[in-house]
């Protein structure tokens, strides 16, 4: 963990200030936008029930068991999430710079 957050310090210093904008700006957007998301695909039933099959069906010692792998799925779906909300808000405000500019 400390090494990524050294090397994310090594990268951002070789960064422009639109740049630097732009990663903000993704980062701050792109985590609400994925949790947002997050929360759309748990209130459809056939989804949610897809996650807790999984769950039950992996989790075979104990009911404990598949709780834990259940909040462990979900947690997984949240951080997958946002990283494709960061990934599309980052690509779209390159995309929109790189048009303001012609």
């Amino acid at each position: 963990m400390a090494y990524s957050l050294f090397l994310s310090a090594r990268v951002n210093r070789q960064l422009d200030e639109v740049q630097v904008a732009g990663q903000r700006f993704s980062s701050t957007w792109g985590m609400t936008v994925g949790s947002v998301a997050a929360v759309i695909v748990m209130m459809i039933p056939p989804l949610m029930n897809a996650l807790a099959d999984a769950a039950l069906r992996l989790g075979t010692e104990s009911p404990e068991e598949s709780v834990k792998l259940g909040i462990t799925f979900g947690f997984m779906l949240v951080v997958v999430l946002q990283l494709i909300g960061t990934g599309a808000v980052s690509l779209w405000w390159t995309r929109r710079l790189g048009k303001s500019s012609d």
